[in-house]
């Protein structure tokens, strides 16, 4: 995003658009944006991960539970999105556990931003209680857009290791592996599992019913500078060499308006194409040879008719004195 962005009126649009999912009451997602007091931490074996989870009947602590989906708006500033395509060096097995898709998305300095990220120190520190005794990583919101409070969230394309072996396997969404790079890769240590999956589509309002309505979407189409929906999950993951770190899980991509990256796109062609010098063309001066008027060139042609007919006479003439010598012979 640069000069050409309209910042103030992505800041308006984004504040309106957050305020409206905010107030969604959606079984699937929770807002990022509202209380996480009531959520609760719980232990996952496969993979080894402490996660966020809300009680299906919060009157039975020991009840079942659900791993809570978050949802939250916000400008793409960085992307690091599908699709993989085939390059002439290819992709080694090795990188399979470093291949992802990312994402980070910033308020602009929006106040729900604020509460965004006091929301998500709350969790890390649930996770810190939760973890007794063990190392846990200091966590902090990414400053690297013009110094604002932001999100970042990651997936990978693999589950890879011993985790990975008798898990099942799923199909790429459409548009992540169109040339079949990263299909290659799989065996059975790397598998592309439910977990992996990143869905991507486009939010629009129905104008009569005034409800949203989802379509998938394929991933090239998100640009810097679009206003989305990212839906996300919290957990914390144990490291290599021992103690743990939070991490955020992306886990969809909606997108709400891309209206202002556009102008901002059709804005920046303009002005290079303003500033690219223009190589002049060569000149035909035959092309441009032309008349003042039309009796002129009416005259030209009628000169050019004469003298044809004219040549077309004596080639007559000549023809009858050649043909009268033959007959005559002296």
């Amino acid at each position: 995003m640069d000069s050409h962005y309209d910042f103030d009126s992505a800041k308006h649009l984004l504040d309106s658009l957050q305020t409206e999912r905010h107030q969604l009451n959606l079984k699937s997602s929770v807002s990022l944006v509202a209380s996480v007091s009531d959520l609760q931490i719980r232990q996952y074996t496969a993979p080894r991960t402490h996660r966020v989870v809300r009680l299906l009947n919060p009157n039975e602590p020991d009840g079942f539970y659900e791993e809570v989906i978050f949802r939250l708006p916000g400008i793409i500033y960085e992307r690091e999105l599908p699709p993989i395509r085939r390059t002439s060096t290819g992709i080694s097995h090795n990188a399979a556990p470093y291949l992802r898709q990312h994402i980070g998305i910033t308020g602009l300095n929006l106040s729900y931003m604020t509460a965004v990220i006091e929301n998500l120190h709350r969790l890390h520190t649930k996770f810190d209680r939760a973890l007794t005794g063990e190392e846990f990583d200091a966590w902090s919101p990414d400053m690297s857009y013009r110094e604002h409070e932001s999100v970042t969230a990651n997936c990978r394309y693999f589950m890879v290791g011993h985790t990975a072996v008798g898990r099942p396997a799923v199909q790429f969404q459409p548009g992540v592996d169109p040339d079949g790079v990263l299909n290659k890769m799989i065996c059975d240590t790397i598998i592309h599992t439910e977990d992996n999956v990143v869905l991507y589509m486009k939010a629009t309002k129905s104008e009569d019913t005034q409800k949203w309505r989802y379509t998938p979407l394929q991933p090239q189409h998100f640009s810097v500078g679009d206003i989305v929906e990212i839906q996300l999950t919290v957990m914390a993951v144990r490291k290599k060499h021992g103690g743990y770190r939070m991490m955020t899980v992306l886990k969809s991509v909606a997108l709400l308006d891309d209206s202002i990256s556009i102008s901002a796109s059709i804005s920046r062609s303009k002005a290079i194409a303003k500033s690219t010098p223009r190589t002049p063309k060569p000149i035909n001066l035959l092309k441009r040879l032309r008349y003042e008027d039309d009796s002129d060139e009416h005259e030209v042609r009628e000169e050019q008719n004469i003298r044809h007919d004219l040549a077309q006479l004596r080639l007559a003439d000549h023809n009858e004195t050649n043909q009268a010598a033959t007959s005559n012979p002296k």
